[in-house]
Parts: C-alpha cells; sequence; structure tokens
C-alpha cells in the first residue's frame, strides 16, 4: 500500500459540508433527503454513490480536512479519532480539459473561496467506485478535524455503507 496524494485544507462550515464526484443526481433533494434513513451521523451518500453530506460537531467556525488516496486500503486506524465511517462512492472520469477526476467540496453557507477539490486518478475514462473512510475529532486546540481516506474499490462495490 502506498500513497498517492496527500492534501489538507482549512474552510468554514455552518452544520457540516457537500461533497460530489460524479452523476446526476438532483442535488437539491438529496440536501433534503441527507441522513434519512442512515444508521451513520458523520457521513450521508445518495443513492448513485456521487454526493456526500458530512455532518460536523462544530457550527460555524472552521475546520480542517485533510485527504489521502491510497492505491489500496489502508490499516484502519480508531485512535485518537472520535467517529470513524467508511462508505463506497462514485467517481466520474475526468473531463476533456483534465487530467484527472476530482470530489467537490461546497461549505456554506456562502465560503469566500471553495475548497480546493480532492483529485483521484480514474485511468478507465469510467466512472469509478472508490472507497472512503472519514474520521472526525474536536481535539484539545478545538479546531475539529477530518481525515478522508480514499482507495479503489471492485466496479461492483454497493454505494452503502461499509461498516
Amino acid at each position: 500500500m502506498s500513497v498517492i496524494s496527500s492534501s489538507t485544507r482549512r474552510f468554514l462550515v455552518e452544520t457540516g459540508y457537500w461533497m460530489a464526484s460524479g452523476g446526476d443526481e438532483d442535488f437539491d433533494r438529496f440536501v433534503g433527503d441527507a441522513f434519512a434513513g442512515t444508521d451513520s451521523a458523520l457521513i450521508d451518500v445518495s443513492k448513485g454513490g456521487g454526493l456526500m453530506a458530512v455532518a460536523t460537531s462544530t457550527q460555524w467556525s472552521d475546520i480542517e480536512v485533510t485527504a489521502t488516496v491510497h492505491d489500496s486500503e489502508p490499516p484502519r486506524e480508531a485512535e485518537p479519532w472520535d467517529a470513524v465511517s467508511d462508505v463506497t462512492i462514485v467517481v466520474d472520469p475526468p473531463g476533456p480539459e483534465d487530467d484527472e477526476s476530482c470530489i467537490g467540496i461546497m461549505a456554506g453557507p456562502v465560503p469566500e473561496e471553495e475548497p480546493d477539490p480532492i483529485f483521484l486518478p480514474c485511468p478507465s475514462g469510467r466512472p469509478a467506485r472508490w472507497h472512503l473512510r472519514i474520521h472526525a475529532r474536536v481535539p484539545d486546540s478545538g479546531t475539529e478535524e477530518h481525515l478522508l481516506v480514499l482507495w479503489p474499490a471492485p466496479a461492483n462495490a454497493d454505494t452503502a455503507a461499509l461498516r
């Protein structure tokens, strides 16, 4: 297992943030239905797997999000995190002008700048499934931290919570 990329971003959240990686699902409908019918209090994924809602403990403050992309599943680390959830998502291939696929991050209500996207390889030219393990904690510093760990999933993986 090796790390393909790692990046950190800091941004203002109201009560959470949204991520989009592909598909043609209705974003507004997903926002209205987010967390209805899921056991996870941390992340919800749309039925098509291209939209994600992430809840935060922090309200109206900055959080720090680090994303690491791996070529295979890394070990699961529960410590020092307060919560850990695993899901499978769908990532669209890059557009004709792009070299890599990406997961866009939207925080609100109206950020001064959108957080930098998370770039992923998608060499097949078709939508690809990726596992996403999200970790969350509020350390003594008071700034909520999230760690997003991504690695390729089999093409037939369900877009649902893994554990």
